[in-house]
C-alpha cells in the first residue's frame, strides 16, 4: 500500500511539472562540418543563454534535439525540421507552436541580440 501511495505521488507530481511549464524551446541541430557548425553552435548557445536567463527552467526549458538520432524522428517530422530550426512549443490544452527559424537566420546576419531576445522574450510570454 505504501510503494502504491509513493507511486502515486511521484506521477501526480511529474504531471504537475509538465503543466506548470509554459513552453520549450527545440532547437534543431545537424552534424555538419567545421565551419557551418561553429555558426550553429553560436546560435545554439545564445538562444539557450537567452531563455535560461530570462525564465525559470520551470516555466521555460530550452532543448537540444538532434535530427541524426532516430528518437527524435517524430519531432523531426511533425515540425518539418532542418539544422538550425528552432521552434516554441507552448503548453496549454491543445499544444501549439512557433517557428521562429527565420527570426533566428535574421540574427545571425544582423547580430541584433537585443532584438532578437525581445522578439523571443515577447513569443514566450504571449499566452
Amino acid at each position: 500500500m505504501k510503494r502504491l501511495f509513493i507511486i502515486a505521488a511521484i506521477i501526480l507530481m511529474s504531471g504537475m511539472a509538465c503543466i506548470s511549464q509554459k513552453a520549450e524551446v527545440l532547437y534543431f541541430k545537424a552534424e555538419l562540418a567545421c565551419c557551418r557548425a561553429r555558426a550553429c553552435d553560436m546560435l545554439q548557445n545564445d538562444i539557450k543563454a537567452m531563455v535560461e536567463s530570462n525564465f525559470e527552467e520551470s516555466e521555460v526549458l530550452f532543448k537540444e534535439v538532434r535530427l541524426s538520432n532516430p528518437d527524435n524522428a517524430e519531432l523531426v517530422e511533425k515540425f518539418d525540421a532542418r539544422s538550425q530550426t528552432v521552434v516554441i512549443v507552448k503548453n496549454g490544452d491543445v499544444e501549439n507552436f512557433v517557428d521562429i527559424s527565420a527570426e533566428s537566420r535574421t540574427y545571425l546576419r544582423t547580430r541584433n541580440r537585443e532584438e532578437f531576445e525581445n522578439n523571443l522574450i515577447a513569443i514566450l510570454n504571449k499566452n
